[in-house]
C-alpha cells in the first residue's frame, strides 16, 4: 500500500490494508529474523541475534548515547493532553460487557478452597470447555479477584466463570456449545460441593452476544485515526531533523523503535496517545541508523486506535498540532486521502461519529470492557 496523503481516517478495507502491513512489516533489529521454534527457549533465540527486551530506561539509555533526548526547542504545550479519569477502585471480577457468566455458590460450609478450585478447573478441564476466567470472591474482604493469579487469597464465598464472548475465543459459541459448558461446569461444580450454579444470561442470549460483539469489532477494529506528513516528490526527511523536532514536541521514543506520545493516566485507553513510524522500509527509527546520517524516510505517519484511545477528540487535537509542527519543520504537505487539501473538519467528524456509535453500544473508547474487546 503506498502513501500519497497525510491525513486520512482509515475504516474498513483500508483500514485492514493499513495495519496488515504494519503488522507484516520486520521486526525492529530483526529483518532477517524467523519466528522463534516453540521448542526453543526464547531467550536462547533473541541472545543468538543480539536482541533482548529492554524496559523503558534501557531504551532511553541506548538512545541517549547516540543522540540529544532533548529537541533545540520546547512545544510540548502545543500537545494538550485528555484530563485525568477519575480515580476508581480496581474491579477484577467478572466483565459481563464481553463474557458469559456462570455464577457458582458455595456449599453448606460457605468456603471455596483455592486448591481444591484450580484442581478441579484445571487447564485441561479450561481448554475443553471455552478457557474461562476462574473469578472468586474473597471470603475476608468481599472482593472478587483472579483466582489463578499470584498472591491471592486461599479462601472464596463465591466463584464465577467468565466465557470470552469476543470473535477470537478459542471456538464459535453457539448455543448448543454454551449449554455443553453450562452441564460440565455443573458437573465440576458438585466436586466442589458447590450448592448451584447459574447462568446471568440465558445460552441463546449469549450466542446472540457473542455475534452482536463480533460484528461491531468487524465494523471498529481497524478504526484508526491517521495522519501523514509526505516529504516533496523525490525528496526524504532526514534522520536527525525528524529526532530533533518529534524530541520537541516532548515524543518519547521506544516501544517499537517508534515514537510516541505517552498517556500518563494508565487508568484508560493505551499506553501511548499516538504513536510516529513511516511506511518507508523498515518503518522504525533505529538510533544507530540516526545518528550515522543513513536513514531517510519519505514520509511520517501519526496514528492512534480509535477504540482504544483515551480521549479520541483530545488525541486527535494533539496529533493535528504535531504533524503541522512537523510539517513546519521538515517541509513536505499535509493532503487528503484523494490527494486534495486538508480538511481537519471532515477527520474530526469522523472521529466524532465512530465515538458517538462506540459508546452507544456501550463501549466507549478507552473503557475497561472495549479494551477488552478491541
Amino acid at each position: 500500500m503506498k502513501y500519497g496523503l497525510v491525513v486520512i481516517l482509515v475504516i474498513c478495507a483500508a483500514g485492514l490494508m493499513y495495519w496488515l502491513k504494519r503488522k507484516n512489516q520486520p521486526a525492529p533489529e530483526s529483518a532477517d529474523a524467523k519466528t522463534p521454534s516453540p521448542y526453543v527457549d526464547p531467550k536462547d533465540w533473541l541472545d543468538s541475534r543480539n536482541l533482548g527486551i529492554r524496559t523503558a530506561s534501557q531504551a532511553d539509555e541506548r538512545a541517549a548515547r547516540l543522540l540529544p533526548m532533548k529537541g533545540t526547542e520546547d512545544v510540548s504545550s502545543l500537545l494538550v493532553r485528555p484530563k485525568l479519569a477519575p480515580e476508581e477502585e480496581p474491579d477484577y471480577g467478572p466483565r459481563e460487557a464481553v463474557e458469559w457468566v456462570i455464577d457458582i455458590a458455595a456449599g453448606h460450609d460457605g468456603v471455596f478452597k483455592r486448591s481444591q478450585i484450580l484442581a478441579v478447573f484445571d487447564r485441561s478441564w479450561r481448554e475443553k470447555n471455552g478457557l474461562p476466567t476462574i473469578y472468586g470472591r474473597a471470603t475476608a474482604d468481599k472482593k472478587w479477584t483472579y483466582v489463578d493469579a499470584a498472591g491471592v487469597p486461599d479462601d472464596y464465598d463465591q466463584l464465577a466463570l467468565g466465557v470470552d464472548l469476543k470473535p477470537d475465543c478459542p471456538e464459535p459459541l453457539t448455543e448448543s456449545r454454551l449449554n455443553e459448558i453450562v452441564r460440565a461446569t455443573e458437573a465440576a461444580a458438585k466436586r466442589l460441593g458447590a450448592a448451584s450454579t447459574k447462568t446471568r444470561l440465558p445460552a441463546k442470549v449469549a450466542a446472540d452476544r457473542a455475534r452482536e460483539l463480533d460484528a461491531l469489532l468487524r465494523e471498529h477494529e481497524d478504526a484508526r485515526a491517521v495522519v501523514l506528513l509526505a516529504a516533496p516528490e523525490g525528496k526524504t526527511f532526514d534522520g536527525k531533523t525528524i529526532w530533533d523536532a518529534l524530541m520537541s514536541l516532548g515524543l518519547r521514543w521506544g516501544d517499537m523503535d517508534e515514537f510516541h506520545w505517552e498517556n500518563n493516566d494508565r487508568s484508560r485507553g493505551d499506553d501511548h496517545l499516538f504513536s510516529v513510524s513511516s511506511s518507508t522500509e523498515p518503518g522504525y527509527f533505529l538510533p544507530e541508523e540516526i545518528a550515522a546520517g543513513r536513514l531517510h524516510v519519505s514520509n511520517l505517519v501519526f496514528d492512534f486506535s480509535i477504540p482504544r484511545s483515551a480521549d479520541p477528540k483530545v488525541v486527535l487535537e494533539g496529533m493535528l498540532a504535531a504533524a503541522t509542527y512537523a510539517q513546519k519543520r521538515l517541509g513536505g504537505a499535509l493532503v487528503d486521502g484523494e490527494g486534495g487539501d486538508l480538511n481537519p473538519d471532515v477527520l474530526r467528524n469522523q472521529v466524532a461519529n465512530i465515538t458517538a456509535r462506540l459508546t452507544k453500544a456501550g463501549f466507549p473508547p478507552g473503557h475497561d470492557a472495549t479494551m477488552r474487546l478491541f
